[in-house]
C-alpha cells in the first residue's frame, strides 16, 4: 500500500506509510466488525457463519474494482470498504474451528487454522504480488491479487457442503450412528 499511494498519489514516504496504516487500521476495525456481524447473524442459525464468510470472501472483489479506478477520493473509499472486509472471514472461520473439534484438542485445531490462513496466504503474498508486479506493474498485480479469495470461498463452500455431517461426526460417540439412541 505505502509503494501504491507513492506511484499513485504522488505522496512522500511518510505520508504513505500513514496512509497504509489507516488501512491497516481499517482491516483490523473490520476484522472484530465482521465477528460482531456474524455473530448477529448467526445466533439462531450457527450454520450461517458460512455463508457470512462466503460473503466476506465476494466482497473482496471491491479490492480489485478499486484498483482499477483513477487515483481519488471514490478509489480511496472503495479500497477503505474493502479492508473493512478483507479479514472479515477470520471470525467466522475461527468459530467453525471451535464448533467442529473437541474442546480437548481446540489449542491444536487453533494451531494448524493459523498455519494454514499465514503460510499459504499471508507470508507468500507480498513476494507473489512483487514478482507479479514486476512482470505486469503494480496496477495489475493489485487487481489481479483480490482474486485469491475466490480459493477461499470455495474452501468455504466445500466446508459448509459438510459441515452438518462434520457436526454430526463431533456429536455421535463412536461405534455410534446419529440415529441410534445412545
Amino acid at each position: 500500500m505505502p509503494s501504491f499511494l507513492i506511484r499513485y498519489y504522488a505522496m512522500p514516504a511518510d505520508k504513505a506509510a500513514a496512509g497504509a496504516a489507516v488501512f491497516v487500521l481499517l482491516g483490523g476495525i473490520g476484522m472484530v466488525a465482521c465477528g460482531v456481524v456474524t455473530d448477529r447473524i448467526c445466533r439462531n442459525a450457527p450454520s450461517r457463519k458460512w455463508l457470512t464468510a462466503l460473503a466476506y470472501c465476494l466482497m473482496l472483489v471491491l479490492l480489485s474494482i478499486g484498483f482499477r479506478l483513477e487515483a481519488g477520493a471514490l478509489q480511496l473509499v472503495l479500497l477503505g470498504a474493502a479492508m473493512l472486509v478483507v479479514a472479515g472471514t477470520s471470525g467466522p472461520a475461527g468459530a467453525m474451528v471451535a464448533n467442529l473439534t473437541p474442546p480437548a484438542i481446540h489449542a491444536s485445531a487453533f494451531a494448524t487454522l493459523t498455519l494454514a490462513n499465514n503460510l499459504p496466504g499471508l507470508a507468500p503474498g507480498p513476494l507473489v504480488t512483487g514478482a507479479i508486479a514486476d512482470r505486469i506493474g503494480l496496477s495489475g498485480a493489485l487487481q489481479l491479487i483480490p482474486f485469491v479469495s475466490v480459493a477461499a470461498m470455495l474452501a468455504f463452500a466445500i466446508g459448509r457442503s459438510r459441515y452438518a455431517r462434520d457436526l454430526g461426526r463431533i456429536d455421535t460417540p463412536r461405534g455410534l450412528s446419529a440415529t441410534q439412541p445412545i
